[in-house]
């Protein structure tokens, strides 16, 4: 293991941003020289829903990372190299496009030459994006999108996942919730890959700890009205929910919930870490009671690292910070640290070289504490505190520390994860 880094820097500084002419693809494969390196920026893209359906999620993603390349400019940026930041929206009509996110991260590549990008919180354009970076030999960091298939079926070495799946998710989780509210379940989800993640991993996470899945039903994104589901989740009569929607998706799901008379008291919920955006609590803070939920990272973690960042991103922007935010900051980091050791960029100093950095990382400080980078298939593990809601804020229940994760979530590189049976609603 390599040692350990500390990440964050006093806060100030503004983004560099200088637009650059279009260039082609082939000359874009080709190494930079050293005299043209030493004087270029780093250029990093995000793609993400800046407007619709997520707008919120993208948000939290580009304040994140815009504070941390505000940060390391001020400090002298990256080996005196500063970055430029740059944004595109993967939304059309409100709701997160595939191909418009393809496109609009192409162009990221190809006109502004971007080194890295950051990936969409879209699981669905996660995986359209891991396709495309791995073509251009593009590293593509992954924020907050959930779904499993991206460290395992559909793996590509140009891909570094910051925040846990579905996988890493469901370690615990599941028997906390058979444990000490039963063992008859309900899944609700949204009807793409993130919330089939969910709802694949829950119902395998709950038979595993002797629980029984009463039924599985899917609602489209950007639902207005869930209550035509709700019927036959109250007729289930099951111990616990799993609702599994995130950004006001799930804040409009949980009020509604509650206006049907599924309050906590009567059906308690549990949901992934994107059922729960932690500065939107406020938004539906007496139905979000005694909700749980399990985090990498949350504003009041008793963490120096973590403290520190919560300050300067309330500083910069006058709120809390929720997990999304925290982990595209990171990944910046992890980008200056990545630059640095390896003396480059990945077309600087070759694909070859800048991915064996990458696989022997190790272990190392994060905004959430001690974190280590897994060669074999580029998960970040952490300790995973489970939550519950109380009064608005954020309680920690338990911890599931990052060696058991480890040990709990083996290399699956190349296999495709199992589906429930159809029968369950699938």
């Amino acid at each position: 293991m390599v040692s350990r880094r500390k990440y964050l820097t006093a806060l100030a500084g503004g983004v560099v941003g200088a637009a650059v002419a279009a260039i082609g693809a082939f000359y874009l494969m080709q190494p930079r020289t050293a005299v043209a390196r030493s004087v270029e920026p780093i250029r990093i893209g995000q793609v993400a829903s800046m407007t619709g359906f997520y707008a919120d999620w993208g948000t939290y993603l580009d304040r994140g990372a815009r504070l941390a390349v505000e940060e390391i400019n001020a400090a002298g940026g990256i080996n005196g190299r500063p970055i430029e930041y740059f944004v595109e929206d993967d939304a059309l009509a409100g709701r997160p496009d595939i191909t418009t996110a393809v496109r609009k991260a192409e162009k990221l590549v190809l006109e502004n030459r971007i080194d890295f990008l950051l990936s969409s919180e879209h699981s669905g354009i996660s995986l359209a994006l891991q396709d495309l970076c791995w073509r251009y030999k593009i590293p593509q960091f992954v924020s907050i999108s959930c779904t499993e298939y991206l460290p395992t079926a559909n793996f590509k070495e140009t891909s570094i996942f910051q925040n846990p799946d579905m996988y890493i998710q469901t370690v615990g989780f599941p028997r906390f919730m058979v444990e000490n509210f039963g063992k008859k379940c309900f899944i609700f989800s949204v009807d793409y890959a993130m919330g089939r993640a969910d709802a694949r991993q829950w119902y395998w996470g709950v038979l595993r700890e002797g629980g029984q899945v009463l039924g599985i039903s899917f609602a489209p994104l950007g639902t207005p009205d869930f209550t035509p589901w709700f019927p036959k989740i109250k007729a289930a009569n099951p111990d616990f929910l799993v609702l599994a929607f995130a950004g006001l998706d799930v804040v409009r799901c949980i009020k509604q919930l509650w206006d049907y008379g599924l309050t906590p008291d009567i059906l308690p919920k549990a949901g992934p870490d994107c059922s729960l955006l932690e500065p939107e609590l406020a938004l539906a803070e007496k139905e979000y009671e005694s909700h749980h939920t399990n985090q990498y990272f949350y504003s009041t973690m008793d963490i120096p690292s973590a403290q520190r960042f919560v300050k300067a991103f309330k500083e910069r922007w006058g709120e809390i910070p929720g997990n999304a935010a925290a982990y595209a900051y990171e990944n910046v980091y992890l980008i200056k640290e990545l630059v640095e050791k390896a003396g480059g960029t990945p077309r600087e100093v070759g694909w070859d070289k800048f991915h064996s950095v990458i696989d022997s990382f190790g272990e190392f400080l994060g905004v959430e504490g001690r974190k280590w980078l897994r060669p074999e298939d580029h998960r970040l593990f952490a300790d995973m505190t489970l939550l519950r809601v109380e009064k608005g804020r954020l309680k920690p229940m338990s911890v599931v520390k990052m060696d058991e994760l480890i040990k709990a979530v083996p290399v699956r590189v190349g296999q495709k994860p199992d589906d429930p049976p159809k029968e369950i609603g699938w």
